[in-house]
């Protein structure tokens, strides 16, 4: 019994990595047929992940026209909450800034709406388009994030960022602006 539960923890351990550590890279760049909007997607990247918490977050910049947004998906333990309309996220950049980005209408969770993956496709989790200026955008790339804060229901979520998640944003930035 031990041995299947390792196994089976070591199997996600391996997907987690692999998810969240392949080359960031343009997934979508089109203009749309029927609207002629130009837009831009990012491939996800992994902002924080524990697999014994059972925490997991995602995010992707999406530029539709001149419109950026940082877009995050977030599972919690696989809980039921909602990102309320007018809640923060915030990063703490690495001058100490903070960066405050507002959601524009309400998320509930819902069944695999936090997963990139088949890690998480069976939890509770959320989505978010937060929307972001370029200026905002540009002071992301000049100065790494350190560590995030999302709003969640009558609460707050914070995490410090990994060194090597942060590399990441440079990358996915510079795909997008």
């Amino acid at each position: 019994m031990k041995t299947k539960k390792l196994t089976t923890t070591t199997i996600l351990t391996i997907l987690l990595i692999s998810f969240s550590t392949y080359g960031q890279r343009l997934v979508k760049n089109e203009i749309d047929e029927f609207t002629g909007e130009s837009i831009k997607e990012t491939s996800w990247a992994t902002i924080s992940a524990s697999l014994f918490e059972g925490f997991f977050a995602y995010y992707r910049f999406t530029k539709i026209n001149e419109t950026y947004y940082f877009n995050f998906k977030l599972i919690d333990e696989g809980k039921v909450f909602s990102i309320d309309k007018g809640q923060e996220f915030l990063f703490k950049l690495e001058n100490n800034d903070i960066l405050k980005l507002v959601n524009p209408k309400t998320k509930l969770t819902c069944y695999g709406c936090g997963s990139i993956s088949l890690v998480g496709s069976e939890a509770e989790g959320v989505e978010v388009a937060y929307p972001i200026s370029k200026q905002q955008l540009e002071t992301l790339k000049k100065f790494s994030p350190a560590k995030f804060r999302v709003y969640v229901d009558e609460k707050h979520i914070e995490k410090t960022i990994r060194p090597k998640f942060v590399k990441n944003f440079y990358d996915v930035i510079s795909l997008i602006i």
